[in-house]
């Protein structure tokens, strides 16, 4: 018998998923030897597996993960987080050149943005020497979600 611990629920919010008594209660339900398995996040997996050991679970090698083709890899312009950080004000100088008010609005359903993209010119000198630069260590894409199996 399988339980698998659904993500993107109202009720698994919070520190529930981390709480050995969350899974002791689970536990609680399964047959001798039934398994489950939970999905977690690639950098919060270690805390799960924890929770779930602490509730008196046997954690199997972990074989098994969750590979996504969503969620795409983002990286930040140091230029504008160091004149955000200054308090300073940037000056637009032109609107964004893949602005989606205007280009894909029919072959994507007519989704269009708000036309807000706009280019912006760097207000102080630390953000003058960084521009062009990306910060990317928030770039990695969660792709995987590693599968924990645990046995009573």
């Amino acid at each position: 018998m399988c339980y698998l611990l659904l993500p993107r629920k109202k009720w698994d919010g919070g520190d529930i998923a981390y709480r050995p008594a969350t899974w002791a209660a689970l536990a609680r339900h399964l047959h001798p030897g039934g398994f489950i398995m939970a999905f977690a996040s690639s950098r919060g997996w270690h805390r799960l597996a924890v929770a779930i050991e602490d509730a008196g679970l046997v954690i199997h090698p972990s074989i098994f993960g969750w590979v996504t083709g969503q969620g795409f890899p983002k990286a930040t312009r140091i230029d504008t987080q160091v004149d955000k950080a200054a308090g300073a004000e940037r000056e637009v100088v032109g609107p964004h050149p893949n602005d989606r008010k205007t280009h894909g609005a029919i072959p994507y359903g007519g989704k269009t943005g708000d036309g807000s993209g706009v280019v912006t010119a760097p207000a102080t000198p630390l953000a003058q020497a960084w521009q062009g630069h990306r910060y990317g260590l928030q770039a990695m894409k969660p792709a995987l979600e590693p599968i924990i199996v645990a046995q009573v």
